[in-house]
This record gives C-alpha cells, structure tokens and sequence, in this order.
C-alpha cells in the first residue's frame, strides 16, 4: 500500500515541484493533499464494511476529480477507452434512422436510403417507445441516438407506435455501416433545403455547389434557404468555420481559449455571402452539437438566421484524450471552450430564436402521445402554446406532418 502511494506522489513530482514549499512545513501543497488523499485510500481498505477492489475505487477517485471540472471532461475505464476507439475507427454501425425527441419516445423523421431500416416495416412519423424490450421514456435523445448504433451485424429489437394501428409493432434490425451523405438538398416550392448531416472534408465544396443549383433550379424567385442541423453532431473544425462563413459577410465566426497559446485562436468571416442575402432558418434539436452549435450560434449572432427547433446538446468544447496508467483507462479532459460572437459559450447548448416541437400538446390530465390523440386540446397548426414566459409552438393533433419543425421553417421563410 505504502508503495503505491509513493508511486503516485511521484507521478505528481513536476507539478509540485513549481508549487512554492509552505514556509512552516517546507512541504507544498500538493503532498499534503496527495498525503489526505491517501489517508483516506487507506482507511477505506481497512474499515469499510466489504471488502473492495482497489482499482475500482482508484477508476471512482479519478472519475470524481473529472467531474467536478466541468460537464464534459470525463474518465474513461479501459472498456469505455476500447469502446471509444472503436466508435473512432468506424467499426460503429447503425439501423439508418434520423429521429427526434417527442413524447418520451423517439419519432422517426426520416430514414437513410439502402440502410436496415428503410428495407423494413419502419415508416416516417413512427414512434419507437422501446429498445431491446426497455423502455426509452426517461432517455435523451442523445441516449437513444447511441443505442440504435452497435458492432456490425448485432440485431436491434424496436417497439413502434403507429397512428391508427392498434398494436405496437415490434421489429428486429440487423445494424450494418450506413453512409449517410454529408449534405443533401432538394427544393421545397421556392425555398431550398439543405440537410447537413456532418462537417466532413467534402462540405464546404458541396455546400457552394448546392447552393448554386438551388438558384438555378428555382431561379430569380427564391424566398430563402433552410439549413437543417438537427442531428449534426459535429466534425472537422475548418469545415465548420468555412460553412459559417458561407453565409456571412463579415465578423467574428468563433474563437477559441484555453491556457495555452496554441488553444487561443478566433476566426472571423471573409466578404461573400453565397445565399445573398436572403432569408435563412436555421434547424436544431437535442442532438445538434459542437460544429453545428458553431454554425447556429454564429449566424444567430450577426442575425444571420433564425433558429427554429429545440435547445442543443451544449458542447462547445475541444477535448484532448490523454491515457492514464498502464490499466488502459484515459482521460477525456477540455483544453479549450469554444466562444461566440457575443462573447457567450456554447456550454448552455444554442437557445432557438423560435421553439418548434414536434409533438402536441399534453392535456390537462397529463396524457400524451399518438394513442391519446383524441383526447388533446385542439389549436391552430402554427398555434402557439402558453409556456414559462415563452412562446413554444407545436402541431395540433390533427397536423398531417412528419416533421413538424421543418413545415414551421418552411412557413416562416414564405411569410405565413
């Protein structure tokens, strides 16, 4: 026991060594601490109740350092480390699903061309309530999103509600590597829609392309373009900067602090704005994080865009993986936070302008969801309902759409 302890005052030995020694005890600070640390270390083995495993309780200790840092630094055991490199290196699948958040469950927005799950029984406006025979009622969506990914050729059970069908539905996929293109595109009427799904080294290219045939597919009469975020998690930086700046003029994009010179740095936009000018809403959801928070956050920021959907994830930080020991665990620790132009972090998630839910509204009596629809309160379509200050607007339940947010965007750009 004493030898381990030893062994990790001395793993600290350069970061004590520039802390002044305390005139009375010519000790600094750090031992001290490391010497309380391992008091308790000890006392824990000979008392506590039950024997416990040491590295367990070690995994426990640095877990708990990294959590009282901030939300999104994290110790990784070994199997969460292993699993992180797996997920890294694409050996990740998935069932082809984009879904969003409504009524506890999961409503399926859309489904990927050639993937598991659009040669299935699935259909758009489906809602899946349970995964593998567990309920996803008190899951996030980003919880959800990660358990309808796993090893290749791993088999998924859902259970899916369907308007007018009186039985739930359960269907079993078999979850293989899905390629989701990074952006599609599509006129809607006279607005052009863009779904940007990730900020891969293609996108920045594509987006100008896309933009381009927009224009000549609807020609002098273009209202405005739809960006559509939702699910975005992210990507590569310099693409993230270079679609914001697609859209902008001038000014800051983002900048970057840390403590370190090489974490400190700020984009700003070049003259050019490849929409010209015209009316731009911006979607997002609970999954939309990091590079799309960038984007959204900027363009909200210069009043750009409007922000229509639900708050985003929140992380606007870069995490630098450092491993730790010879357990194979690491360390998941944020070395930058992301700033916008306003000054304000992207640790809250990006606040839309406009709420737009998917779902209606719960009745008094607390009962939502498809299988209750009759006994909801009717409002306009584009009603809003009466929140906590705030305006936050939800279908009816006789609304005939899948996707709600988008119908709103599409609304608002054409001036309903």
């Amino acid at each position: 026991m004493k030898k381990f302890i030893a062994g990790l005052v001395c793993g600290f030995a350069l970061a004590s060594a520039l802390v002044p020694a305390n005139s009375a005890t010519d000790k600094p600070q750090v031992y001290r601490d490391l010497d309380r640390f391992g008091n308790a270390f000890e006392q824990i083995l000979a008392s506590y109740v039950h024997e416990v495993d040491t590295a367990s309780l070690i995994d426990a200790a640095i877990g708990g350092m990294l959590s009282s840092l901030d939300h999104q630094s994290k110790y990784m055991t070994a199997r969460e480390f292993t699993e992180m490199q797996v997920r890294a290196s694409g050996s990740i699948a998935g069932i082809g699903l984009n879904v969003s958040s409504t009524y506890g469950f999961a409503k399926v927005v859309s489904l990927i061309a050639n993937s598991p799950a659009a040669r299935s029984e699935i259909k758009p406006g489906d809602y899946i309530t349970d995964i593998d025979g567990h309920s996803i009622h008190e899951l996030t969506l980003e919880q959800v999103v990660e358990r309808l990914r796993g090893p290749e050729n791993s088999q998924i059970t859902l259970t899916i509600l369907r308007q007018g069908m009186g039985q739930p539905l359960e269907v079993t996929l078999t979850r293989s590597f899905v390629r989701q293109e990074a952006i599609t595109y599509r006129k809607e009427g006279n607005v052009g829609y863009i779904r940007l799904n990730q900020f891969d080294s293609t996108v920045d290219a594509q987006m100008r392309k896309d933009v381009a045939d927009l224009k000549k597919q609807i020609g002098p009469e273009i209202k405005g373009y739809v960006l559509d975020l939702r699910n975005n998690s992210g990507g590569l930086l310099d693409q993230v900067i270079a679609v914001a700046d697609d859209f902008l003029d001038d000014g800051e994009i983002v900048s970057l602090r840390g403590r370190t010179r090489p974490d400190n740095m700020t984009y700003k936009a070049n003259s050019g704005d490849i929409a010209d000018g015209k009316p731009m809403v911006v979607l997002i959801n609970e999954v939309s994080a990091s590079g799309a928070e960038i984007v959204a956050g900027a363009l909200q920021d210069h009043h750009r865009a409007t922000i229509v959907g639900a708050k985003s994830v929140g992380l606007g930080v870069i995490q630098t993986i450092i491993p730790v020991g010879q357990q194979g665990g690491a360390l998941r620790l944020t070395t930058s936070t992301y700033y916008l132009p306003s000054g304000r972090a992207i640790e809250d998630g990006i606040h839309p302008d406009v709420t737009v839910l998917q779902e209606a509204e719960v009745n008094d009596r607390g009962v939502c969801g498809p299988l209750a629809e009759a006994q909801m309160a009717e409002r306009l379509s584009f009603g809003p309902s009466s929140g906590a200050g705030a305006e936050i607007f939800r279908p009816s339940p006789n609304t005939k759409t899948d996707d709600f947010q988008l119908s709103y965007a599409l609304a608002r750009i054409n001036g309903q």
